[in-house]
């Protein structure tokens, strides 16, 4: 007897290239603002947590980015960006797994020089509760899928998949902005609808 496997409600992570103009306007940027430490001191975010509303054309570029990967993804609706900040991860530092509250997607630029002991993003599938190893990984098993930071790479995923940034082996701080997006306009689904604006 053969068995047929289907993906059962797969996340989706998207991946593409920005400007490298965007890339040089966020450094600019980075230096207007102020970071909060963690406890440790090993990584920080920017006070501001709407960095992008200050730069109409960056956070206009990035919504419509975001706007032709949720097309893609297959959801035909406008978008925004409702929040943005700059995150700093100083050498040995790091940051705890977690997801985005208040959010439909989530994304990540790397927009700073990176070399090869950079912290990576590493998304997490939590366990189900009863865990054994696999014999070999695929699509229905994996437990982690890591993504190195590279100069000019935007990341795309949705808010709910949890994640965290592995220690940074590098010398170097490691930076890069965040941002939450959710749909505007009216959202109707059978007997629920709402308008987002």
């Amino acid at each position: 007897m053969t068995w047929n496997l289907h993906p059962l409600f797969p996340n989706p992570l998207a991946k593409s290239r920005i400007n490298p103009e965007i890339c040089d306007i966020l450094t600019e940027m980075l230096q207007e603002y102020d970071f909060s430490e963690d406890e440790d001191g090993l990584s920080a975010v920017t006070v501001n947590k709407h960095v992008l509303n200050n730069k109409t054309s960056v956070l206009d570029y990035f919504t419509r980015k975001v706007r032709q990967a949720i097309c893609e993804i297959g959801y035909y609706c406008d978008v925004q960006i409702t929040t943005s900040w700059f995150t700093a991860t100083l050498s040995g530092g790091s940051a705890d797994e977690h997801a985005h509250c208040n959010s439909w997607f989530s994304a990540v630029v790397y927009f700073d020089e990176y070399d090869a002991d950079s912290a990576p993003i590493q998304f997490v599938n939590p366990p189900s509760g009863v865990y054994v190893s696999p014999s070999m990984e695929n699509d229905y098993n994996a437990t982690d899928h890591v993504e190195v930071p590279q100069k000019g790479t935007i990341l795309l995923f949705p808010s709910n998949v949890r994640h965290r940034v592995l220690k940074n082996y590098s010398q170097y701080e490691r930076y890069s902005l965040a941002f939450n997006v959710m749909p505007k306009g009216v959202i109707d689904v059978g007997d629920s609808s709402y308008v987002y604006q």
